[in-house]
């Protein structure tokens, strides 16, 4: 047996269709001068859903481990991490004696299966412990202006396809401006930012918050949020309040993904920042995600709505890079530019076409407003919308309170356009935009009608009165 290499734990486990704790827990010593600490998890998930892994050190959170894709029963999750160096997943760092756990996430009611768990440690020579420097305040571009990007996407070190790396390389290549490495469970990919920092786009330190109730993606945090609120003492109130705390915005993912929707009933909404309110992946869902939408701007919150492809592979079929961004008008081009721009709610969702929507009291247009902004109850007011990158013909609808307000028909490809209209809101009053395409289904083409499937880009609203400014 090598001297330097330990085996600390063996264990047989297995998970219930009745079990209801959503996690278990295997804790297991580590000896001083460890160098690195290595976890083998193996199951047969039959024809049920996987379970995760998580790892702690006595101190914090080290890494976690998901399939990536159910194609096979049977499966191996590794996850290890050491002082200068980690596997996907994992955070390398110090290495303290003590108490180390190992974490079985049990994402899926029902789940029935046994598994075994292996961990191993290395004794060896110890190296300085690798420190996350991430350069606070880089600026891409000290330009004003709108820039388009992806807040919605995975590399391997969750359950992407593609390296950290390799992810941020795809979205240059794909022309964005701005991309957020929203990977599950875990910021292990935040070592890999800071090379890739550059001229040409803005990187977001964010985490997709993965709970048995629903995911939220955050975005600019300075260090890890506990992503597990399914236990005691900790819930994903707790979580969005330690996010604001670091500065950071909250927001809801895909809310009507059936088990991986929202559920959360005893919640917070009076804090959340933002809200998905197209998400590539979803298909009908998206339609209900914009009533959802409605219903929550008509209860007087200000939630920004924004856009995601939830790209797991960066160049292929529906996750590629691309096909759903989010534009944002921002100060400059950088995190903490982007993070003032959703704040400001100048945002809007889009497949393609470009667009602008503004208001002012009529007769009054230096009193100018843009998406996200209000202007005072009682006056007529006059709206405008520009509309760039017209590649096919389009429809687009006005919403007032989440209902139907009236329609303008943008027959030409090719052609730039610039619309007026007028309303007198007499009391708190939201607007928003639908950008569509004619609807391919003969049988609804005479009721103009749209769909999940007709959507080209979503405006978030000018307010009238009632709604409180940025968080």
């Amino acid at each position: 047996m090598d001297e330097h290499h330990k085996t600390v734990l063996r264990e047989n486990g297995r998970v219930t269709a009745s079990s209801t704790a959503p996690y278990v827990d295997h804790f297991f010593a580590v000896p001083a001068g460890a160098s690195h600490v290595s976890v083998t998890l193996r199951f047969d998930r039959g024809e049920g859903p996987p379970i995760y892994l998580a790892l702690f050190d006595p101190r914090s959170f080290r890494g976690s481990r998901m399939p990536q894709g159910w194609t096979t029963r049977e499966m191996e999750l590794n996850l290890w991490v050491g002082s200068d160096d980690a596997g996907p997943g994992g955070m390398p760092g110090l290495m303290p004696a003590g108490l180390w756990r190992a974490q079985i996430d049990v994402p899926h009611p029902g789940t029935e299966l046994s598994y075994s768990l292996e961990v191993a440690c290395d004794l060896g020579a110890q190296v300085e412990p690798h420190v996350l420097d991430y350069p606070e305040g880089y600026v891409s571009k000290a330009e004003p202006g709108w820039y388009k990007g992806e807040l919605h996407a995975h590399s391997s070190e969750s359950d992407g396809r593609f390296p950290a790396d390799a992810v941020v390389a795809a979205a240059r290549e794909c022309g964005l401006d701005f991309l957020a490495l929203t990977d599950h469970y875990t910021v292990s990919g935040w070592r890999f930012l800071k090379e890739a920092l550059g001229p040409e786009m803005a990187l977001i330190r964010a985490q997709e918050i993965t709970a048995h109730g629903g995911h939220a993606n955050v975005f600019g945090i300075k260090q890890w949020v506990n992503c597990f609120v399914d236990g005691d003492g900790w819930n994903m109130t707790d979580a969005m309040r330690e996010v604001h705390a670091q500065g950071g915005l909250f927001s809801v993912c895909h809310p009507f993904s059936n088990e991986l929707g929202w559920q959360y009933h005893d919640f917070a909404w009076d804090e959340v920042d933002l809200i998905e309110i197209y998400h590539n992946l979803e298909g009908p869902n998206n339609w209900l995600g914009l009533s959802f939408w409605d219903h929550h701007l008509n209860l007087g919150r200000r939630i920004i709505g924004v856009g995601a492809t939830d790209s797991h592979h960066p160049y292929e079929g529906r996750h590629a890079l691309g096909q759903v961004v989010t534009w944002i008008y921002l100060p400059e081009l950088s995190e903490a530019g982007i993070l003032q721009g959703l704040r400001s709610g100048r945002v809007y969702a889009s497949r393609g076409p470009e667009m602008e929507f503004t208001a002012h009291p009529a007769g009054e247009p230096v009193q100018m407003v843009y998406m996200g902004s209000s202007l005072p109850v009682g006056k007529p007011i006059e709206f405008r919308v520009q509309v760039r990158s017209v590649k096919e013909p389009m429809r687009l609808f006005i919403i007032k309170n989440g209902l139907y307000f009236g329609k303008r028909e943008l027959g030409e490809a090719g052609k730039d356009y610039d619309i007026e209209f007028l309303d007198t809101p007499v009391e708190p009053t939201y607007y928003r935009l639908e950008l569509h395409v004619d609807c391919e289904d003969e049988w609804y083409r005479k009721f103009k009608f749209r769909s999940y499937t007709t959507m080209c880009a979503l405006s978030n609203p000018i307010f009238v009165g009632g709604w409180t400014q940025a968080k």
